[in-house]
């Protein structure tokens, strides 16, 4: 992941800037939207190509003046020339950017603007461009820099958390394969069992899918549209048109209606748009307002769909989405998806066993003398934390899932659920015999903690590092250090890199031991020489760290779909 640095209307243009509305007065929201659809669709993918970004400019600027554009490409010109000064080599100028062009389509949408528009107006483009720069300088006006921090880490947490946590979902973007699989393990789930399987049936039928299958692929389908080489056209296509209802009916719920609703005009443009990726133009086409948030409908949006759309909130049980989406956390996250992977990737674990509800740890496997101890949390960032902007507010937010500490009413979360996990070793042991009966001594025993995460927001550069400094600040006050040979630095890993690497984990030398080794080789070795020009590598997650080799993606997923039986009365 990258800083993005986005100019703004003051960056670009020698004169304050103007009201964004001011701008946009004398033209259609819808035709603002699609304007924004069209770049957002381009950027897909390859959101920081340069060559792109310059496409999407000159096209912007094509019926301008030619000083006009002069002045505007020496500008930015300039801003890159200062920019290339800098030492880091994370700082990345991108004229349009993902992030602040959702917010902008959010603002829009909102304050929507029904006026007729002339097509030959030649001021359209531009004033699309200066209105779109003004939003981007409102959004960072406040930006500060804090210099209360007490080493290079913290100093990066504090400088970079309030932007990279608003731009992991701008920067990075969602696996289609991953979600594929992960959504079909939560549709099998419910179709299959008999207290859900009406209602999993009712929910399909109501899209025009007769099957989990049908559902995912009708979207993959959808999605692989963006996928095409642009086909010899010169834009990608940023909408979506079927002859049949069927397909219709489908996609309608993932739509904006043309006017917005009360409730979505209080909405932040995150959950709107993350919730209703499309924007209806007729009763058979939509314009995608994102397609990684169409992409993102594969699992973690279908979960919200599938609460919000199928009778199954009548039921009692699940009175909010709350409820509902902790009891898939632990069904079907925990007790389906992790106990599966873990069982593919250690055949010839000595000891193996999950939390049955009895306070131990997720997981807990042993192979000879080494250890792992597994906890899982399958949680969302919250919106409000991800748009705060502010370091108090997403620090709490990541303590409040991954680092909360027993006290009063609270319990173990996170680290501190390793960190408990492990004091109970010391002494006693999570097997159906004792070390002493196993005649394994704690000595020689090497303990492996491992995190696990789901939502990609998480992921944020500095969010692993912090975890790691406050799960060995954990173990000293525990004074387990010397309880063991060794208690190896903790690995917060994302539960994508397991299903991404399902099928060369359980071989010896690419082994989930093998690539933590390897992490922490190579983190040692960095931290011995850290300074301001790989300290941003430095706090780069897991995954970035780790080598992959390389494989056959389809007999990966062939192998995802014999795990989790996919194809079982399919």
């Amino acid at each position: 992941m990258r800083f993005i640095i986005t100019p703004t209307y003051s960056d670009i243009f020698d004169s304050p800037a103007p009201n964004e509305s001011d701008l946009l007065k004398e033209y259609s929201s819808e035709m603002m939207i699609n304007q924004a659809a069209l770049i957002n669709s381009e950027l897909y993918l390859d959101d920081t190509s340069l060559d792109n970004q310059k496409r999407i400019l000159n096209f912007l600027l094509r019926r301008q003046p030619s000083e006009d554009q002069e002045r505007i490409f020496k500008s930015l010109d300039d801003l890159e020339a200062r920019r290339s000064h800098s030492k880091s080599t994370q700082r990345h100028l991108i004229i349009f950017s993902r992030y602040y062009l959702l917010s902008f389509i959010g603002f829009l949408y909102r304050n929507t603007n029904e006026v007729s528009h002339n097509d030959s107006d030649s001021t359209f483009e531009t004033s699309f461009f200066k209105a779109y720069l003004c939003h981007v300088q409102q959004l960072t006006s406040d930006y500060k820099i804090s210099k209360d921090t007490r080493d290079e880490f913290d100093w990066f947490r504090k400088n970079s958390w309030p932007f990279l946590v608003n731009q992991i979902h701008s920067n990075t973007y969602t696996n289609p394969f991953d979600s594929f699989i992960k959504g079909l393990i939560f549709l099998n789930y419910f179709n299959k069992h008999p207290e859900y399987s009406k209602i999993t049936r009712d929910f399909l039928t109501n899209v025009n899918a007769d099957t989990p299958w049908q559902y995912s692929f009708q979207i993959m389908q959808a999605a692989s549209s963006a996928w095409d080489n642009n086909s010899g056209q010169s834009f990608k296509q940023f909408f979506l048109k079927y002859d049949t209802p069927l397909f219709s009916k489908f996609f309608e719920g993932m739509a904006l209606p043309k006017r917005p609703s009360s409730g979505q005009v209080s909405m932040d443009f995150y959950s709107l748009l993350k919730s209703k990726p499309l924007f209806e133009l007729t009763e058979d086409s939509f314009l995608v307002l994102d397609w990684d948030f169409l992409v993102n409908k594969l699992y973690d949006g279908l979960i919200y769909d599938f609460y919000s759309n199928s009778k199954i909130s009548s039921l009692g049980k699940f009175p909010g989405y709350v409820d509902f989406k902790r009891f898939t956390s632990v069904e079907i996250t925990e007790k389906e998806t992790l106990k599966k992977i873990l069982n593919s990737i250690f055949p010839r674990a000595s000891f193996l066993a999950f939390d049955e509800g009895k306070g131990g740890p997720d997981a807990y496997v042993r192979v000879g003398k080494y250890i792992f101890i597994f906890e899982i949390k399958d949680a969302y960032f919250s919106s409000k934390a991800i748009l705060s902007k502010e370091y108090q507010k997403i620090k709490e937010e990541i303590d409040k899932k991954y680092n909360t500490k027993k006290s009063g009413k609270k319990k173990n979360k996170g680290v501190w659920q390793l960190i408990e996990a492990i004091n109970h070793c010391k002494t006693d042991t999570f097997e159906s015999k004792s070390f002493e009966e196993l005649r394994l001594k704690r000595r020689n025993l090497i303990i492996y903690p491992i995190m696990i995460y789901t939502d990609k927001t998480f992921s944020v550069p500095g969010i692993g590092q912090y975890l790691i400094e406050e799960f060995e600040t954990g173990i000293k006050e525990q004074s387990l250090h010397n309880s063991f040979q060794q208690i190896q630095t903790l690995s917060y890993i994302r539960l994508d890199f397991f299903l991404e690497n399902l099928q060369v984990l359980s071989r010896k030398e690419t082994s989930l031991k093998t690539f933590i080794d390897n992490y922490i080789k190579k983190r040692k070795k960095l931290l011995k020489n850290l300074n301001e020009l790989n300290l941003f590598e430095a706090n780069d997650p897991f995954e970035h760290w780790i080598k992959k080799p390389k494989g056959k993606e389809e007999s990966n997923i062939r192998l995802l779909a014999d795990t989790f039986g996919l194809l079982d009365g399919n």
